[in-house]
């Protein structure tokens, strides 16, 4: 048994707690929780540590197998650019692929990862996770602008879920973005997501030319698409309507959903999605977002909005670091009203509810088996992260 103390904890399903003590059994599980009033008075064994104490983060958004392609994209492309340096550079050694996705998953540890929703395309990395300490949900991903390609595209995507559940890892069936999933393949998404009750994932307006393909069919991404690439014009189904309003209809909502990025999301689009779904979780990656296109969401907005907001980091082709405590500095950068109770929320209870992992980890209570991370400094004046903070497993 440990009992383990801190200036403040802050159990995020609760007030912070002025030098509380958490009490687990030697496999990090919550035996107690001890208000102490703020008076630590002395006692055996008692751990005490220079900081704040949080629960484990969780990474709701990730790209385990192309962290291969770290430093090799160059920065503020914008999104179609992005996607002609992953069709140019994603494919490897396989040998190296894996090594790199063990050291990415170790990096995610040590910076207090303890769960994380990865994007898979291909079976890869699926014994990285097995034994990885992190617990995954993987979205194995599935996309195609091509309607015959859509049976045996989705079979392949059904190859790998089968797999995945049979070594007794989490996982769903989900579509890529709105811009590379044709309609049948939706319609065979939605159907096995409803049957398996699955959370799913979508990345969602990460470009001002995503809303434009839809809306117009004109623009830097109808050009990539239907000249560079030469997809059928009538592959977008739809005019006159953006890219989140042409593709949830197309999506269960009684699902849990992940959106993820929303960089160019608007309150109008906020509104229907929350009046379509009440089981949307809004993935902010920060650091991604302005890897990629150089600028951020509305998170003022979102968080007037009160949306169950999560953090990503991405994967190393759009980011420098796997942290969330990384993205969470971000953020508190470009918007220093955001309160630091806010964002922890973010990074912990929202994204363990989105992923379905809440009754293990994101708070720190009585049962659960969060893992424990320590900040420090910080800023105990004004209850902010500092920019030199930095996280340390405790458990």
């Amino acid at each position: 048994m440990r009992k383990i103390s801190a200036h403040y904890i802050f159990p995020v399903g609760a007030a912070p707690l002025k030098n509380g003590i958490v009490v687990l059994d030697d496999g990090g599980l919550i035996l107690d929780v001890i208000d102490t009033g703020g008076i630590l008075r002395e006692a055996e064994n008692i751990e005490f540590y220079n900081g704040i104490l949080v629960p484990g983060f969780i990474n709701a958004h990730c790209h385990l197998e192309l962290s291969h392609l770290r430093g090799k994209f160059a920065e503020k492309t914008g999104l179609c650019g992005f996607i002609r340096q992953v069709k140019e550079l994603r494919e490897s050694n396989p040998d190296e692929i894996i090594s790199e996705a063990a050291r990415a998953d170790r990096e995610m540890q040590d910076n207090g990862i303890v769960a994380a929703g990865d994007i898979s395309n291909n079976a890869l990395t699926f014994e990285v996770k097995q034994k990885s300490k992190i617990l995954y949900h993987t979205f194995v991903e599935i996309f195609t602008s091509k309607s015959v390609d859509i049976p045996a595209i989705f079979n392949n995507g059904l190859l790998l879920y089968d797999q995945l559940r049979s070594m007794g890892l989490k996982a769903s069936i989900t579509p890529h973005a709105p811009y590379s999933v044709a309609v049948g393949l939706y319609d065979l998404i939605s159907k096995f997501a409803t049957q398996n009750h699955s959370i799913l994932s979508v990345h969602n307006q990460e470009s001002e030319a995503e809303n434009q393909l839809f809306l117009s069919r004109q623009g830097e991404m109808a050009d990539f698409f239907f000249k560079d690439l030469k997809v059928a014009p009538d592959f977008i189904a739809s005019k006159c309507i953006n890219s989140l309003h042409a593709t949830l209809p197309h999506l269960p909502s009684a699902n849990g959903l992940l959106l993820v990025h929303n960089t160019f999301t608007s309150e109008a689009d906020v509104d229907f999605a929350q009046n379509y779904s009440g089981n949307i979780s809004w993935v902010l990656c920060p650091n991604s977002n302005l890897f990629i296109e150089d600028t951020l969401p509305d998170i003022t907005m979102f968080r007037r909005k009160h949306l169950c907001l999560a953090l990503g980091t991405d994967g190393y082709t759009s980011n420098h670091h796997l942290s969330v405590l990384d993205e969470m500095k971000t953020i508190s950068r470009y918007f220093q009203d955001i309160p630091f109770r806010d964002l922890l929320q973010w990074a912990t209870i929202n994204g363990a509810l989105a992923l379905g992992m809440d009754k293990i980890n994101g708070t720190i209570e009585k049962g659960k088996h969060p893992g424990l991370n320590l900040i420090h400094p910080f800023d105990f004046e004004n209850q902010k992260l500092l920019p030199e903070s930095k996280v340390t497993v405790i458990i």
